[in-house]
């Protein structure tokens, strides 16, 4: 970390971190709701709650491509800060259909799928909450 840090700087890095974060959690609400609808489609919902599930998820891949925006935007101002330790990488969320090939397993599948998005976003949430948090302590904000 460099002392030369100026504040302007660091409130860039913190509001960039903040935007992120608020992003992810959008992200993961939606596929909190795209879970709850998986399951409605696993008991038998049918056509319709496999279409409430994917357009949950579609909203969920929205939030995310906007979040990659935000978290390559906080590394840059993190960067800007020289704050070398601190370390962020974007990813992606893949989505899969089963609309056509509904049935139990293909079921079974896009909910271990949504899980394992919505388990590597925590990780993402908390990772920059503490980035964030580290800031914040740093420079006395």
């Amino acid at each position: 970390m460099s002392g030369s840090a100026d504040t302007r700087e660091v409130d860039e890095a913190i509001r960039a971190g903040e935007r992120a974060l608020d992003s992810l959690r959008e992200a993961k609400a939606k596929l909190n709701s795209a879970r709850n609808w998986g399951i409605y489609d696993i008991l038998g919902g049918g056509v319709i709650s496999s279409v409430v599930k994917h357009s949950k998820m579609s909203s969920a891949n929205e939030w995310v491509a906007q979040a990659n925006r935000d978290l390559k935007r906080f590394a840059k101002e993190l960067r800007d800060v020289d704050e070398d330790g601190l370390y962020v990488q974007a990813g992606s969320l893949a989505s899969t259909l089963d609309i056509f090939f509904d049935n139990v397993f293909s079921d079974f599948i896009v909910q271990n799928r949504i899980n394992e998005a919505r388990a590597e976003i925590d990780r993402m949430i908390d990772r920059i909450e503490r980035t964030v948090w580290d800031l914040k302590n740093r420079y006395g904000r």
